[in-house]
């Protein structure tokens, strides 16, 4: 279980919410026209491909303890009975993981963020949220919080996250138990 959040991208002019919504709504629809498990669907655009090396070298630089997890594409390839090729156009997300359990995904036009409900994670999230708002600017995203159900702003919001986190967590925590 953890705390997620959502980065995308704003069209000039756009309301965030208005573009977080519209972009919800077709990564759905994506969902239920896909074969389940067939990963990133389209052709490869190797200007999103740099983009997205270029802001992983950006955070691993920033924050070494990240570390880039490798896709074993030969297997994936394997088990889905495809061959190695089609795979790697599949499965192109980049994933950074944390020794704290912080996961951030790398799509094509988006990110994703994971925090581990796990004890004491609270007391890390002032450096989480220092990587959240690298991710957020260096990759001109704007940030939907799913658990607040808005947008949010990253030079104001950290009492709310952190707040809801630890609410979320002493939750999580006695369901648990």
């Amino acid at each position: 279980m953890s705390y997620d959040l959502n980065f995308f991208h704003v069209p000039q002019g756009m309301n965030p919410l208005t573009a977080y919504n519209g972009q919800t709504e077709e990564r759905e629809h994506k969902l239920l026209v896909r074969p389940c498990g067939s990963g990133s669907s389209g052709s490869i655009d190797p200007s999103k491909e740099v983009a997205k090396r270029r802001l992983a070298d950006l955070l691993i630089m920033r924050y070494p303890e990240f570390e880039i997890f490798q896709y074993d594409y030969r297997e994936i390839a394997k088990m889905k009975s495809i061959d190695e090729s089609e795979a790697r156009r599949r499965y192109r997300d980049i994933q950074l993981t944390h020794p704290s359990g912080l996961q951030i995904v790398l799509f094509d036009d988006t990110a994703a963020v994971t925090i581990p409900y796990w004890p004491n994670a609270t007391s890390s999230l002032s450096t989480a949220w220092e990587h959240l708002k690298t991710l957020a600017t260096e990759g001109e995203f704007s940030v939907h919080d799913p658990q607040l159900g808005r947008i949010l702003n990253l030079d104001t919001d950290l009492d709310i996250f952190r707040n809801t986190f630890s609410r979320m967590t002493r939750i999580v925590g006695q369901k648990l138990k």
